[in-house]
């Protein structure tokens, strides 16, 4: 296997434990802290020891009030603040430990100084910071996801890994044609035969305003249980995106891929590829992240090799196309936490997972018809029309209900009863019932919402609709129903997809997942049917090779 010279390029900070042994001194920490070992735990969460040489005697000595008083003077419920630690580490960087919480305190005696005891504090720490070179400008960033794509997704653009002279450790990393021309490349690759390496393992993504790269990271790096990626940003392709436009995109670059990209940090770089920071967090959900790389990818789209011998730069295409879409509807349409929904649906029991799923897809509903793209905002009759119709009737009914309201109590014995107050509530229920008749039901504004987005429907998408009611209702579950979940599953995710990539605009093809085989259709053609547009081409392409 060979082994990366800097292997800072190629995945994040917490390869090896962090070791902190200058520590300065705050309240939350005792005050002989002497070392704290940092690394990440089995499911890639950041775990911290904290070790401390403590003068023997009652846990509550006053040298270390605070301290413990911080950690044994609660109650059970009680909110813990969290608590940050600095200092610098094995390198002589500057390190944050932030949002720290103790898990656990032990001690024992030392032995070898009767007069003393070793303390060890257990923390979870949910974010670090690591300045390597402060002052300087990053001009290079790489953040860090695990869960990125099986090897059927096909990655057309090529990193040369440069190897040191007589060794098999790789000194240096080109993505290819970027740092250098490719005529260069060649020449690199003739000249050191035996000494460099070359794979198809990242593509470029070309926007107006910026570029990024998405790239594979090389398979001895991280958790075996996890397949990883990173997205790279350099400023000359553009200004670097803050972390929340960062984040955004890592959004609708998991959703193209078809698998939920979980963020573990970010590295800044110099123009000579040297570190000048870190930032480090847990995977998220702890047993969660492992649980959710073993799901199969479903990408809406084929990606795969077969796909790219076809459209080579495919997957380029679609990046450049639905991110900027994505960026502009994102907060407007709710598609970060409808993507959210769709996620956690993946990684949730068959059946139960339907009214997960249907509630990420009527969130995107939802904020359609209060966007100003929807003509009819989910009402039968405009809402300022219907609510101009009813106004006199309704002040008529408001009479009427006070009417009925106050002589129903005289009736009752005691006015001030519970069954009073029941009674006093009705006008409310009732009223709220009359002003909102208006709005279309849940099954009608499904209809509504497809028709103004342009997404035709038929029996399958119906049927998947009306599954998620079953599950939601607890409806029992056997054979025949479970294999019915099954296929109602496969269609609503397809849904799913439809539904996003409509609100985006797009109007290509996508996979079909309520399909045996999966075929790829286009996406204006509703679940089940051929493709009929696709046969006629077919058809016809036949049709002139045999009268050529």
């Amino acid at each position: 296997m060979l082994e990366i010279n800097n292997s800072d390029l190629e995945w994040e900070v917490l390869q090896e434990p962090l070791i902190i042994e200058e520590i300065i001194p705050n309240e939350c920490i005792p005050k002989n802290s002497v070392r704290i070992v940092v690394d990440r735990t089995d499911s890639y969460q950041i775990q911290a020891v904290l070790t401390a040489i403590e003068e023997r005697g009652p846990l509550t000595a006053e040298t270390n009030i605070k301290c413990y008083t911080h950690f044994y003077e609660t109650s059970p419920g009680e909110h813990i603040e969290p608590f940050d630690i600095e200092g610098r580490d094995q390198y002589g960087s500057k390190v944050e430990l932030k949002k720290c919480y103790v898990t656990n305190i032990r001690s024992e005696e030392n032995y070898r100084e009767n007069l003393k005891k070793v303390v060890t504090f257990n923390i979870i720490v949910y974010e670090i910071n690591i300045d390597k070179n402060s002052g300087y400008d990053a001009s290079c960033l790489s953040e860090w996801y695990l869960n990125g794509p099986g090897k059927e997704v096909f990655f057309p653009r090529e990193t040369l890994r440069i190897l040191k002279k007589d060794s098999d450790k790789i000194e240096e990393r080109k993505r290819v044609p970027i740092d250098i021309t490719l005529d260069k490349a060649i020449q690199l690759s003739v000249q050191n035969i035996g000494s460099s390496e070359m794979g198809r393992d990242f593509i470029l993504v070309t926007l107006d305003d910026i570029k990024f790269i998405i790239a594979t990271v090389p398979s001895h790096f991280g958790p075996k249980w996890s397949r990883n990626i990173c997205i790279e940003y350099r400023k000359e392709f553009g200004l670097i995106p803050d972390r929340e436009k960062r984040e955004a995109i890592s959004e609708i670059v998991s959703f193209v891929l078809g698998t939920q990209l979980l963020n573990v940090g970010f590295t800044e770089y110099d123009n000579e590829g040297q570190t000048l920071a870190y930032f480090a967090q847990p995977s998220w959900g702890k047993a969660y992240s492992r649980s959710v790389c073993e799901n199969i990818p479903l990408s809406p789209f084929k990606l795969g090799i077969k796909s790219a011998i076809i459209n080579e730069g495919k997957i380029e295409e679609l990046m450049c196309d639905l991110v900027p879409k994505y960026l502009n509807k994102r907060d407007k349409l709710g598609l970060k936490e409808a993507l959210w929904r769709y996620w956690i649906s993946r990684d949730n029991p068959l059946g139960t997972n339907l009214p997960v799923l249907s509630s990420s897809l009527e969130l995107i509903m939802h904020n359609w018809f209060k966007s100003e793209n929807s003509k009819s905002n989910g009402f039968w009759i405009p809402n300022g029309d219907f609510e101009d119709m009813i106004k006199e009737s309704l002040s008529v009914a408001e009479k009427k209900i006070d009417e009925y309201i106050e002589n129903k109590i005289k009736s009752l014995e005691n006015s001030d009863s519970l069954e009073a107050q029941e009674i006093e509530e009705l006008k409310k229920t009732i009223m709220n019932n009359i002003c909102h008749s208006n709005g279309m039901s849940i099954s009608k504004q499904y209809l509504a919402f497809f028709k103004e987005i342009g997404l035709e429907s038929g029996p399958v998408e119906k049927k998947a609709i009306n599954a998620r009611h079953a599950m939601a209702h607890g409806n029992k579950m056997d054979i025949k129903e479970f294999e019915k979940m099954e296929r109602c599953t496969r269609a609503y995710q397809t849904l799913f997809h439809r539904v996003f990539l409509k609100v985006l605009g797009y109007e290509g093809r996508h996979v079909d997942r309520s399909v045996i085989g999966f075929p790829e259709k286009n996406i204006n053609l509703p679940l089940g049917k051929t493709n009929k547009l696709n046969a006629e081409i077919l058809a016809l392409i036949s049709k002139n090779k045999v009268i050529s």
